[in-house]
Protein backbone atom coordinates (compact mmCIF):
# COMPACT_ATOMS: atom_id res chain seq x y z
CA UNK A 1 0.00 0.00 0.00
CA UNK A 2 1.47 3.38 -1.13
CA UNK A 3 1.43 5.30 2.31
CA UNK A 4 2.06 8.68 0.78
CA UNK A 5 -1.41 8.24 -1.46
CA UNK A 6 -3.00 7.23 1.47
CA UNK A 7 -2.20 10.90 2.61
CA UNK A 8 -3.03 12.96 -0.34
CA UNK A 9 -6.22 11.13 -0.37
CA UNK A 10 -6.78 12.05 3.25
CA UNK A 11 -5.59 15.84 2.54
CA UNK A 12 -7.50 16.07 -0.30
CA UNK A 13 -10.88 15.19 1.54
CA UNK A 14 -10.09 17.92 4.45
CA UNK A 15 -9.07 20.32 1.58
CA UNK A 16 -13.38 19.44 -0.20
CA UNK A 17 -14.09 20.02 3.80
CA UNK A 18 -13.16 22.78 4.28
CA UNK A 19 -14.04 24.97 1.15
CA UNK A 20 -17.72 23.67 1.81
CA UNK A 21 -17.78 20.83 -0.79
CA UNK A 22 -18.26 18.39 1.64
CA UNK A 23 -19.76 17.43 4.62
CA UNK A 24 -17.88 14.06 5.25
CA UNK A 25 -15.25 12.93 7.79
CA UNK A 26 -12.62 10.19 6.53
CA UNK A 27 -10.80 7.72 9.37
CA UNK A 28 -6.97 7.53 8.49
CA UNK A 29 -8.41 3.80 7.78
CA UNK A 30 -10.63 4.76 4.74
CA UNK A 31 -7.86 6.78 3.48
CA UNK A 32 -5.38 4.02 3.42
CA UNK A 33 -7.97 2.01 1.54
CA UNK A 34 -8.57 4.46 -0.89
CA UNK A 35 -5.26 5.02 -1.89
CA UNK A 36 -4.14 1.42 -1.45
CA UNK A 37 -7.41 0.87 -3.98
CA UNK A 38 -5.28 3.50 -6.06
CA UNK A 39 -2.63 1.85 -6.29
CA UNK A 40 -4.22 -1.71 -7.57
CA UNK A 41 -6.49 -0.09 -10.07
CA UNK A 42 -4.28 2.05 -11.45
CA UNK A 43 -1.96 -1.43 -12.19
CA UNK A 44 -4.72 -3.00 -13.79
CA UNK A 45 -6.47 -0.22 -16.07
CA UNK A 46 -3.62 1.66 -16.96
CA UNK A 47 -3.08 -0.58 -20.15
CA UNK A 48 -7.18 -0.57 -20.95
CA UNK A 49 -7.91 -0.74 -24.37
CA UNK A 50 -10.75 2.27 -25.25
CA UNK A 51 -13.43 0.36 -26.97
CA UNK A 52 -15.08 3.76 -27.66
CA UNK A 53 -13.08 6.65 -28.72
CA UNK A 54 -15.95 8.35 -29.54
CA UNK A 55 -16.73 11.47 -27.59
CA UNK A 56 -20.07 12.33 -25.87
CA UNK A 57 -20.85 14.65 -23.55
CA UNK A 58 -22.55 13.66 -19.80
CA UNK A 59 -25.56 16.35 -20.08
CA UNK A 60 -26.55 17.86 -16.25
CA UNK A 61 -28.27 15.31 -14.22
CA UNK A 62 -28.83 13.53 -10.97
CA UNK A 63 -28.38 10.36 -10.40
CA UNK A 64 -31.21 10.12 -7.85
CA UNK A 65 -33.49 11.06 -11.15
CA UNK A 66 -32.33 7.81 -12.45
CA UNK A 67 -32.51 5.91 -8.87
CA UNK A 68 -35.77 6.95 -7.77
CA UNK A 69 -37.65 4.03 -6.79
CA UNK A 70 -34.91 1.78 -6.56
CA UNK A 71 -33.32 3.51 -3.14
CA UNK A 72 -35.49 4.34 -0.12
CA UNK A 73 -34.73 6.56 1.33
CA UNK A 74 -32.17 8.39 -1.25
CA UNK A 75 -29.05 8.25 0.89
CA UNK A 76 -26.12 7.92 -1.09
CA UNK A 77 -22.61 9.14 -2.00
CA UNK A 78 -20.40 8.52 -4.94
CA UNK A 79 -16.67 8.91 -4.78
CA UNK A 80 -15.57 9.15 -7.84
CA UNK A 81 -11.33 8.29 -8.09
CA UNK A 82 -9.15 9.38 -10.54
CA UNK A 83 -7.31 6.75 -12.55
CA UNK A 84 -5.55 9.60 -15.07
CA UNK A 85 -5.74 13.14 -14.78
CA UNK A 86 -8.96 14.57 -14.83
CA UNK A 87 -9.06 18.41 -15.95
CA UNK A 88 -11.40 20.82 -18.35
CA UNK A 89 -9.18 19.59 -21.34
CA UNK A 90 -10.15 15.86 -21.43
CA UNK A 91 -13.86 16.30 -19.48
CA UNK A 92 -13.88 16.27 -15.69
CA UNK A 93 -16.51 16.17 -13.96
CA UNK A 94 -18.27 19.68 -13.78
CA UNK A 95 -21.07 20.17 -10.20
CA UNK A 96 -23.44 23.33 -9.58
CA UNK A 97 -22.87 23.57 -5.70
CA UNK A 98 -25.64 23.91 -3.93
CA UNK A 99 -28.25 21.96 -5.79
CA UNK A 100 -28.55 18.70 -3.54
CA UNK A 101 -31.52 19.60 -1.63
CA UNK A 102 -33.85 18.64 -4.55
CA UNK A 103 -32.62 15.74 -6.51
CA UNK A 104 -35.62 15.21 -8.66
CA UNK A 105 -35.54 18.19 -11.32
CA UNK A 106 -37.48 18.78 -14.80
CA UNK A 107 -35.71 16.83 -17.25
CA UNK A 108 -36.22 16.85 -21.52
CA UNK A 109 -34.98 15.47 -24.19
CA UNK A 110 -31.30 16.45 -25.42
CA UNK A 111 -31.09 18.60 -28.76
CA UNK A 112 -28.47 15.46 -30.15
CA UNK A 113 -29.33 12.16 -28.73
CA UNK A 114 -25.81 11.10 -30.95
CA UNK A 115 -23.33 13.18 -28.77
CA UNK A 116 -24.43 12.13 -25.51
CA UNK A 117 -24.73 9.64 -23.02
CA UNK A 118 -27.98 10.29 -21.78
CA UNK A 119 -31.09 11.00 -23.53
CA UNK A 120 -32.14 13.34 -20.81
CA UNK A 121 -31.18 16.60 -19.70
CA UNK A 122 -31.92 18.68 -17.02
CA UNK A 123 -34.14 22.07 -17.61
CA UNK A 124 -32.10 24.83 -17.84
CA UNK A 125 -34.36 26.86 -15.71
CA UNK A 126 -33.14 24.43 -12.79
CA UNK A 127 -29.80 25.75 -11.99
CA UNK A 128 -27.32 28.63 -12.85
CA UNK A 129 -24.95 27.57 -15.25
CA UNK A 130 -22.84 30.40 -14.36
CA UNK A 131 -22.26 28.54 -10.85
CA UNK A 132 -20.75 25.79 -12.38
CA UNK A 133 -17.58 24.30 -11.48
CA UNK A 134 -14.79 22.35 -12.79
CA UNK A 135 -13.68 19.10 -10.41
CA UNK A 136 -10.19 19.25 -11.23
CA UNK A 137 -8.41 15.99 -10.15
CA UNK A 138 -5.02 14.27 -10.46
CA UNK A 139 -4.42 10.82 -10.07
CA UNK A 140 -5.47 9.10 -6.47
CA UNK A 141 -7.51 11.84 -5.61
CA UNK A 142 -10.87 11.85 -5.45
CA UNK A 143 -14.16 13.62 -5.41
CA UNK A 144 -17.50 12.66 -3.07
CA UNK A 145 -20.73 13.77 -3.82
CA UNK A 146 -24.21 12.92 -3.06
CA UNK A 147 -26.96 11.64 -5.10
CA UNK A 148 -29.14 14.88 -5.59
CA UNK A 149 -26.28 17.00 -6.78
CA UNK A 150 -26.59 18.21 -10.57
CA UNK A 151 -23.32 17.21 -12.24
CA UNK A 152 -22.46 16.34 -15.43
CA UNK A 153 -19.20 16.23 -18.03
CA UNK A 154 -18.68 17.58 -21.37
CA UNK A 155 -17.22 15.54 -24.04
CA UNK A 156 -13.50 14.38 -24.07
CA UNK A 157 -12.05 15.60 -27.49
CA UNK A 158 -8.58 15.76 -26.25
CA UNK A 159 -5.99 12.88 -26.60
CA UNK A 160 -5.54 12.34 -23.15
CA UNK A 161 -7.51 9.82 -21.89
CA UNK A 162 -10.11 10.27 -18.70
CA UNK A 163 -10.33 6.97 -16.66
CA UNK A 164 -12.20 6.99 -12.82
CA UNK A 165 -13.24 4.17 -10.77
CA UNK A 166 -16.68 5.01 -9.60
CA UNK A 167 -17.92 3.60 -6.30
CA UNK A 168 -21.70 4.24 -4.23
CA UNK A 169 -22.45 4.17 -0.48
CA UNK A 170 -25.51 4.14 1.11
CA UNK A 171 -26.54 4.03 4.60
CA UNK A 172 -27.43 0.47 6.10
CA UNK A 173 -30.92 2.21 7.21
CA UNK A 174 -31.79 2.57 3.47
CA UNK A 175 -33.91 -0.24 1.29
CA UNK A 176 -32.17 -0.73 -2.03
CA UNK A 177 -34.88 -2.43 -4.31
CA UNK A 178 -33.25 -4.87 -6.59
CA UNK A 179 -33.79 -5.61 -10.51
CA UNK A 180 -32.30 -8.92 -10.62
CA UNK A 181 -29.11 -7.05 -12.48
CA UNK A 182 -27.43 -5.20 -9.44
CA UNK A 183 -26.71 -5.53 -6.25
CA UNK A 184 -25.19 -4.27 -3.20
CA UNK A 185 -22.50 -5.43 -0.50
CA UNK A 186 -22.19 -5.05 3.08
CA UNK A 187 -18.90 -2.73 3.38
CA UNK A 188 -18.97 -1.71 7.06
CA UNK A 189 -22.25 -2.38 10.06
CA UNK A 190 -25.10 -3.92 9.99
CA UNK A 191 -28.04 -4.51 8.22
CA UNK A 192 -31.11 -2.36 9.15
CA UNK A 193 -33.19 -2.58 6.15
CA UNK A 194 -33.81 -5.88 5.30
CA UNK A 195 -31.12 -5.88 2.45
CA UNK A 196 -30.10 -8.68 0.56
CA UNK A 197 -26.01 -8.33 -0.09
CA UNK A 198 -24.11 -9.61 -2.92
CA UNK A 199 -20.98 -12.18 -1.97
CA UNK A 200 -17.78 -10.00 -3.17
CA UNK A 201 -15.48 -13.58 -3.12
CA UNK A 202 -17.93 -14.61 -6.03
CA UNK A 203 -18.43 -13.35 -9.45
CA UNK A 204 -21.97 -11.68 -9.86
CA UNK A 205 -23.32 -14.32 -12.42
CA UNK A 206 -26.46 -12.00 -13.61
CA UNK A 207 -23.78 -9.06 -14.70
CA UNK A 208 -21.58 -11.62 -16.66
CA UNK A 209 -24.78 -12.82 -18.27
CA UNK A 210 -25.79 -9.65 -19.51
CA UNK A 211 -22.62 -8.25 -20.63
CA UNK A 212 -20.32 -11.30 -21.73
CA UNK A 213 -18.27 -8.86 -24.14
CA UNK A 214 -17.23 -6.65 -21.02
CA UNK A 215 -15.40 -9.95 -19.02
CA UNK A 216 -11.73 -9.28 -18.95
CA UNK A 217 -9.44 -11.42 -20.85
CA UNK A 218 -8.70 -15.19 -18.78
CA UNK A 219 -12.19 -14.72 -16.73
Amino acid sequence: MNGRMAENVRRHIEDLIKAGLANVAITSETAAWLGGLYDDLYGKLVDVRLLNLRAKDAPLHENSAYWKGRLEPMEVVTVWLAIDPSTPANGCMQIIPRTHHNGFSQYQNVSDPESAVFSAEIKAYEFESSKAMDCVLEPGQCFLHGGRLIHGSAANTGTMRRCGFTMRYILTTSRFIANGLHQIYLAHGKDRAGNTYGDPTKPHKAWLDAYPDDQPAGH
